[in-house]
Order: structure tokens, then sequence, then C-alpha cells
């Protein structure tokens, strides 16, 4: 699983995480089409070279205790055909959709977008 934000946004959530008991970082171990699908706006705001980066947050250096519940691929995609086929037919469409209007949308509308101004 890809997460990508503003580098200062990893470094908030690093302060804040030196503060917890606990830290868990959920995400899906693999690769599939839907989890490609999922992640392909990241791709889309690099391809734009949109300032942002992959998780860097410093998880096993905080000396808190790390609680990875991740999933497998084959796990993801069990769970994902369990959901009604309604809901994965409309989930393509939308994050096809979602992609074009990032890739074409003016670069300045696109940063406030992104960095929620």
């Amino acid at each position: 699983m890809m997460h990508m934000a503003n580098a200062s946004f990893y470094g908030g959530v690093t302060r804040l995480l030196r503060d917890v008991d606990i830290v868990v970082v959920e995400g899906v171990r693999g690769r599939s089409a839907i989890s490609a699908a999922l992640t392909a706006t990241y791709r889309v705001l690099k391809w734009r070279r949109v300032d942002l980066v992959s998780d860097c947050v410093p998880y096993t250096s905080l000396g808190k205790p790390l609680v990875t519940p991740d999933v497998s691929v084959g796990e993801f995609r069990g769970e994902w055909r369990k959901a009604p086929m309604w809901m994965r037919a409309a989930m393509w469409p939308v994050l096809l959709g979602f992609t074009a209007v990032r890739l074409v949308m003016p670069r300045d509308p696109l940063l406030r977008q992104v960095n929620g101004h």
C-alpha cells in the first residue's frame, strides 16, 4: 500500500507519534490490480510534479510498540470480492475519473486541492 503526502505532514505525524503508547500501521502486502488502481492518483500527482513524498515516518525508531495488521494481497482480494458487485463495478469508473481529472486539472487548482488550501 502506498501512502503519500507533503513532507511536512509526515513530520507532524512523527511528532504526534512520539506521544502515543502504541503505533498501528496498516497496509496491504503485495500488489494487485485494485491496489494499483487505488494508488493511481498518487502516480499522476508525481507525474505532475506535485511535491509529495512516500510515507517517511521512522516507525521502527520511535521507541514505541509497533503493530502492523497488514493483510496480504490474497486476503485483500478475498475481502474485496465480498463487497456487492454494484459497488465494485462503480469503483472502477470513479477511480479512473478521479485520476483523469487530476491528470488534466490546471496545476494551481490541483496544488490547492492537494495542499488543502
